[in-house]
């Protein structure tokens, strides 16, 4: 962690200027924190493992969450990179922050800088585009497990001895997983883990649609050109280098009232379209409006 943080406070000594912003890393450095608001291009470090709550200052995913929506509503902001360390972590938090990351209206680029491997390859693969640092990160280990300890013989050893008690109709209540450490880890699997590997699999396919290859998805780890070809990352280039590059192609991107002074005319081919569109739907609406009113205003 002593590493990590000093690799980070390296990176933010480098690009802690020309209109580039590096987001809190810890829970102590979010208090006070207003925004990205004069930046064209925020960093959103996740590092370590990922849980959707803040843990001993290390940001969850629900903080992260946070911070990409105070970046997304940034009128200067252009360009967004999650600056990716983290081989994973808990399920209930990256379905929501990479659906954030999705509707996100600014280009979003996902850079990995050591380990982007299972539920942090969820949140990487809902950007535009995926980098790797070096031909030796880590990216993939597209699956879903859970690791059950138990402590029984352990207990008893010390002499403790611990007893359950269930209401009379509680009769499935904790059933699969103390099945599973019974030794059973059939319901486990096939109730909890392929539902949720069901769901990851298919975002990541619909994420990296037409990129990412079948082999990908069974859990394995790639590195270098091996994650190129499997799709799980769009290239390799050092950190420098994509700061570059997403300086240099700032200009692409334009808030509509920049789009309105730089192209009025297209602007307002744009508008118009727009308004048509709104008039046929109201209008569609307002042929019910002798049958329900209600539903109407309701509709419109």
């Amino acid at each position: 962690d002593y590493q990590k943080s000093i690799g980070q406070s390296s990176k933010r000594a480098s690009f802690s200027q020309n209109n580039i912003m590096f987001a809190p890393c810890n829970s102590r450095e979010m208090d006070g924190f207003t925004g990205f608001d004069g930046a064209d291009v925020a960093i959103i470090p996740i590092c370590g493992p990922l849980m959707k709550s803040d843990f001993c200052g290390e940001l969850g995913t629900a903080s992260l969450k946070q911070l990409t929506q105070m970046a997304s509503i940034s009128d200067s902001v252009k360009t967004i990179i999650f600056l990716i360390d983290s081989p994973g972590g808990t399920v209930d938090g990256p379905p929501a922050f990479a659906d954030v990351i999705k509707a996100c209206p600014k280009q979003t680029i996902a850079f990995a800088d050591g380990l982007m491997c299972s539920a942090a390859y969820w949140i990487g693969s809902s950007c535009d585009r995926v980098y790797a640092s070096t031909e030796l990160d880590t990216v993939g280990s597209i699956g879903t497990m859970s690791t059950l300890w138990d402590d029984t013989k352990q207990l008893e050893a010390k002499g403790i001895v611990v007893r359950e008690y269930y209401a009379s109709a509680s009769t499935d209540k904790n059933k699969v997983i103390q099945d599973a450490l019974d030794g059973d880890g059939k319901k486990l699997i096939t109730e909890i883990l392929d539902p949720m590997n069901d769901v990851f699999m298919a975002t990541v396919k619909s994420n990296r649609a037409g990129k990412i290859k079948s082999d990908a998805l069974s859990g394995k780890t790639y590195m270098g050109q091996k994650a190129i070809d499997a799709g799980l990352i769009d290239g390799i280039m050092p950190f420098e280098q994509l700061i570059n590059q997403t300086r240099a192609a700032k200009n692409n991107y334009m808030t509509a009232a920049e789009f309105k002074s730089a192209h009025p005319k297209e602007y307002e081919e744009v508008f118009q379209a727009g308004a048509g569109a709104e008039r046929v739907s109201v209008g569609s609406w307002m042929a019910f409006k002798e049958v329900d009113m209600a539903a109407v205003k309701a509709g419109i």
